[in-house]
C-alpha cells in the first residue's frame, strides 16, 4: 500500500531525497513543507520543484489524508530542532534505507534515518535517530550517534563510536574502537586514529597548488 510523504526542506538535499522515495520505496512524495518564518523569505525563488508546498506548523490543518514526514535538512542543529518539533506535533516520521546499500537484518531503523545508495553496513551496529549516512562504510559493532552526519567515502572501523551532532566530511577515516565525541567536525580526507574530545575540530592541510604550469607537464607526453 502506497503512503504518502511530506518532505521537509525546498533545497537540493530535499530534491534528492523527493527522487530516491519516488523511485525507491513504498511512499509517495504528497508534497512539501518549511517552517512559516522561512516561507516568507523564499517566496521570490523558483519553488516549482516542490509543488504544493505547505507551511510545516500547520501541517495536520491543512493535510486531511495520513502521512508521514522526513526531514531533508544537511545542518545537525537545524534537523534536530525541526525533529524535535515534529515529535511534538506528534507526526509520524519516515526513514530511507535505499536498495543499492548493504546492510544486515539486525539494523534497526529510527526516525529520520537516512542511508543512502552504495553505503556498506556490517552487523551488530547501531544508529541513531535522525541520522544521514551518504554512501559510508560502517564496521561492525559500531554505535552511531543521533543527529549525525557521514558523508560519502568515510571508514568507520569495527567498534568505533560517533558521537551525538557530529559530522563527518568526505572521505573521512575513523579507526577501529575509536571513540568521536560529540558535536565533532572530521574534515575532508582526515584519518583519526585516537579518542576525540566533545566539540573538537581535525581538518586534514590538504592538496597543495604546486608552483609549475600544466601545459610544462603535458608537453612532455605526461598522458
Amino acid at each position: 500500500m502506497t503512503k504518502n510523504l511530506i518532505i521537509y526542506g525546498v533545497g537540493k538535499f530535499a530534491e534528492y531525497v523527493s527522487y530516491l522515495f519516488q523511485n525507491d520505496s513504498e511512499y509517495e512524495v504528497a508534497g512539501f513543507c518549511i517552517e512559516n518564518q522561512y516561507k516568507k523569505k523564499i517566496l521570490s525563488q523558483d519553488l516549482s520543484a516542490f509543488q504544493p508546498l505547505y507551511t510545516f506548523e500547520n501541517l495536520k490543518n491543512e493535510l486531511q489524508e495520513d502521512f508521514s514526514l522526513f526531514i531533508a535538512v544537511g545542518n545537525n542543529k537545524i534537523r534536530s530542532r525541526i525533529f524535535n518539533t515534529a515529535k511534538r506535533m506528534d507526526l509520524a516520521i519516515a526513514s530511507f534505507v535505499a536498495s543499492k546499500t548493504i546492510t544486515w537484518n539486525d539494523l534497526i531503523i529510527r526516525e529520520n534515518v537516512f542511508i543512502g545508495e552504495g553505503s556498506a553496513i556490517s552487523a551488530m551496529v547501531d544508529i541513531g535517530e535522525n541520522t544521514h549516512i551518504f554512501g559510508g562504510r560502517i564496521g561492525h559493532h559500531c554505535s552511531i550517534g543521533k543527529h549525525t552526519l557521514i558523508s560519502g567515502g568515510c571508514l568507520i572501523g569495527g567498534g568505533a563510536k560517533i558521537g551525538d551532532y557530529s559530522f563527518l566530511a568526505l572521505n573521512s577515516s575513523i579507526g577501529h574502537d575509536v571513540e568521536i565525541g560529540e558535536y565533532n567536525i572530521i574534515g575532508m580526507n582526515t584519518a583519526i586514529s585516537k579518542n576525540t574530545k566533545a566539540n573538537s575540530v581535525y581538518t586534514n592541510e590538504g592538496t597543495k597548488l604546486r608552483s609549475i604550469d600544466s601545459s610544462v607537464i603535458f608537453s612532455k607526453s605526461f598522458l
